[in-house]
């Protein structure tokens, strides 16, 4: 009869050791229906956020400089005039100028609209006992978010996507573009362990002496992953992992068949559950849904932010007038300005008139699982983390959520001209000749009741010196007789001054499509 020692008892079983009381892969679980009422899934509308408006340069003087500048640019400057008034005047000079930006590039396209969607979910699982484990969680949860069929407008791309896990940025992403997603991965430690990391990839390996007789211990694939002594005390260090050095220190007196489950429970959970997206989401031109996964030990976020940008899809619901931008309308009094002294721009702009522009009416959906714990009292776990749980999956099938829509007016604009009315109650409408002859129409964002005003003035006390120039020509025309009364041009005679004074009730209009 031969007789083994311990030692060598234990290292045999390490050495072929498998996970076999974790059920990570293989545990059993129940999968079942959940109760009505135990999750509610909102959406809601947010203003997009702004762009941070840039600084215009300013020229630099004397305070600006640094250093010893200042000092050496003082005594420089002192030699030159005995003057302290004279050297204060110089110091306030500017020592560089800024070039002023001649081109002022206004917006065109007004067809698409950003907006920020919220996705939140309120989890009751108060509302019933079998929820009320600390490891229950949210395992799947995927919210829809649909646009009407008959509205005419879709998705045109998704510029970002935030949460408390996950800040992805996507750019210019759009559904005929492929792009790479970076997110930023939060760690999520294993109970009963002590996990730290840095930006290195050096191995590290620890060595204790201890009497006695001593032996390596290995994992299934062959990797030395320890010693063990007769005292049993097991000592190990993780090699790095992905760049990552996570450093796990466990003293233990069970077998090395526990040490070795707990070891490769943590490696599993830093190398694969850590380095997976946790939030997705996939968009066409008339859904956007968002699918979230539960992690080790943590539940799905509560509250999701998806910048997008709808666009207007039917053309018949598109007005692409020419428009132009005045400046120089008034002087520093608020006086009306010369005609001459106007500064005129044109563009042609895109935009959705608000006549012919209605509501966004948006509906939503969600589905997901709930996983649930029901452990016995007799027959707990013995794992660091949450593998020894008895689990049961509770589908919760697709269900309704609220309906919401964007108000018209956040996207809609509109274009507008100017008219007078004559003695006899006929109608004119003004008129620019830039050399071109055109309806003079003025942009909502462009300020058209600032133009509008001038107008008034204008009309009102007509004076030749403030309307004589022979950059343009400003005229109102009828329709009916296409009698034209001058605004403004070259020469103005008294006869032409007195038709303008005739002229009133001077109005904007919105310029029809």
């Amino acid at each position: 009869m031969k007789i083994y020692h311990p030692i060598f008892a234990i290292v045999l079983l390490s050495s072929c050791a498998k996970p076999l009381i974790s059920n990570l892969e293989k545990g059993p679980y129940k999968y079942d229906t959940a109760p009505k009422e135990i999750l509610s899934v909102a959406v809601s509308v947010l203003p997009a956020d702004k762009a941070a408006a840039v600084a215009p340069e300013k020229p630099k003087t004397f305070f600006d400089l640094r250093d010893s500048l200042p000092h050496i640019f003082l005594k420089v400057m002192a030699t030159k005039t005995n003057d302290p008034d004279k050297l204060i005047s110089l110091l306030s000079k500017p020592l560089s100028t800024v070039e002023k930006n001649q081109t002022n590039e206004k917006a065109t396209d007004f067809t698409t609209y950003h907006v920020k969607f919220a996705f939140s979910n309120l989890k009751k699982y108060y509302n019933d006992q079998h929820f009320m484990h600390p490891n229950t969680r949210l395992e799947f949860l995927t919210t829809t978010l649909k646009i009407g069929e008959d509205e005419p407008i879709k998705f045109y791309s998704i510029d970002r996507l935030q949460n408390e896990y996950d800040d992805i940025d996507l750019g210019t992403l759009s559904r005929d573009q492929t792009v790479s997603l970076n997110a930023k991965l939060s760690a999520n430690g294993g109970l009963g362990s002590t996990l730290g990391s840095s930006n290195t990839g050096t191995t590290t390996n620890s060595d204790s002496d201890q009497s006695g007789q001593s032996k390596s211990v290995y994992d299934a694939n062959g990797n030395v992953i320890g010693s063990l002594t007769k005292t049993g005390t097991f000592t190990s260090s993780n090699q790095n992992l992905k760049g990552t050095t996570a450093n796990i220190n466990t003293n233990l007196s069970a077998t090395a068949e526990a040490d070795y489950q707990n070891q490769q429970t943590i490696k599993e959970a830093i190398a694969v559950k850590l380095q997976r997206l946790k939030t997705g989401f996939n968009f066409s031109d008339k859904a956007l849904s968002v699918a979230q996964r539960g992690r080790p030990l943590g539940d799905i976020s509560d509250n999701i932010y998806v910048t997008a940008i709808l666009k207007v899809t039917d053309p018949s619901n598109v007005f692409s007038p020419d428009v132009y931008t005045i400046d120089n309308l008034f002087d520093d009094n608020n006086q009306a300005g010369l005609a001459d002294k106007l500064i005129f721009s044109k563009r042609n702009v895109s935009f959705v008139p608000c006549d012919k522009c209605k509501d966004i009416k948006l509906s939503t959906s969600y589905e997901g699982a709930i996983r649930a714990v029901g452990n016995r009292a007799i027959a707990d776990g013995t794992n660091a983390l949450e593998y020894d749980d008895e689990v049961t999956y509770y589908k919760i099938a697709t269900t309704e959520g609220d309906k919401l829509q964007i108000d018209k007016n956040v996207y809609c604009k509109n274009a507008f001209k100017f008219a007078a009315k004559d003695a006899e109650g006929d109608e004119y409408t003004l008129q620019i000749s830039a050399p071109t002859d055109e309806e003079l129409d003025i942009f909502t964002d462009d300020r058209p009741e600032y133009f509008l005003k001038w107008l008034i003035d204008q009309v009102s006390d007509p004076v030749a010196a403030k309307l004589v120039t022979k950059r343009f020509k400003l005229y109102f025309e009828s329709p009916a007789t296409h009698k034209k009364i001058y605004i403004a041009k070259d020469v103005f005679s008294a006869a032409e001054l007195a038709d303008i004074k005739k002229l009133t009730g001077v109005y904007s209009k919105k310029r029809m499509q």
